[in-house]
């Protein structure tokens, strides 16, 4: 995939992101600290807490015309399976980015690492837009669509 970021501006965004999550840090807060990159090749932050083992919510920060944008995935773990309560890429302006991409992956290396056999999920169905967007989403990852609107995966 062709990265569309120089090294300097990734240099720069890498800098904001080490400050957040130095804001994060000292405001008392416990998380887990991972960088990754968009297959585009813009750097993001993702933050997680691993003290509930039922329940996992995945934050995605990232920085778009040199301001914070909040992404994030809910995860729900029970028995051997996982359900993807939602992904919340909220703001019109960095859609198509990669973000849920980033945030599905990471979901599914959780999924993996505590041998979870079946991801499942529901497609919102209210929008005829969304829904689309979400079908293909989700499969372009290997999901199985079934019935109006279920999600389903093996691991």
């Amino acid at each position: 995939m062709l990265n569309l970021f120089s090294q300097l501006y990734k240099q720069k965004i890498h800098k904001q992101l080490d400050e957040y999550k130095n804001r994060i840090i000292n405001n008392g807060f416990d998380y887990k600290f991972v960088k990754k990159e968009t297959k585009q090749g813009e750097p993001v932050l993702l933050y997680f807490s691993n003290n509930d083992e039922y329940i996992i919510i995945i934050h995605l920060l990232s920085i778009y015309k040199g301001k914070s944008t909040h992404s994030q995935i809910n995860l729900i773990f029970s028995g051997s399976k996982l359900i993807i309560g939602d992904i919340q890429v909220l703001d019109k302006r960095i859609f198509n980015r990669g973000y849920g991409s980033v945030l599905l992956e990471i979901a599914l290396e959780h999924a993996k690492e505590r041998k979870i056999k079946v991801v499942e999920g529901v497609l919102a169905t209210e929008n005829e837009t969304h829904f689309k967007r979400q079908k293909h989403f989700y499969e372009k990852f290997g999901f199985r669509i079934m019935g109006k609107s279920k999600i389903y995966l093996e691991l």
